[in-house]
């Protein structure tokens, strides 16, 4: 930007350097172009799965192999974990939204199977 004939060494966007520059990105140096590209960029931190998540779809699949009133429990266990992780999974650190609602579907399937060995077990018993 020029003020009065002198540079001040700040140039907006509307500068027609600025504008040359960006219609054409090969006139401007690699090393110019390289520090503008590391200062634009942020870092990004690697997202991971969430506890509760993992042990929401842990719960849910044994729940499936448990007896009638362990399947119940873990059925039960994974639908709480899943709705945690399903919390947690708002954030955009954390990953596990897909598998937390995995895990809570599966939790209620659980249940499900846990209610029919539960019946069927009362009726071979008697």
């Amino acid at each position: 930007m020029e003020l009065g004939g002198f540079f001040t060494g700040a140039c907006l966007v509307g500068c027609p350097m600025v504008k040359m520059r960006l219609a054409f990105p090969f006139l401007t140096p690699l090393k110019t172009r390289l520090r503008w590209r590391m200062a634009t960029t942020t870092p990004t931190t690697r997202s991971s799965f969430s506890l509760p998540s993992i042990i929401s779809i842990i719960a849910a699949i044994w729940s499936f192999f448990a007896t009638a009133l362990g399947g119940l429990v873990l059925a039960i266990i994974a639908i709480i974990f899943g709705l945690i992780g399903v919390l947690i999974s708002l954030s955009p650190a954390k990953r596990g939204g897909v598998i937390s609602t995995f895990g809570v579907g599966a939790g209620v399937i659980g249940i499900i199977a846990a209610v029919i060995k539960a019946i069927i077990w009362l009726v071979n018993r008697g």
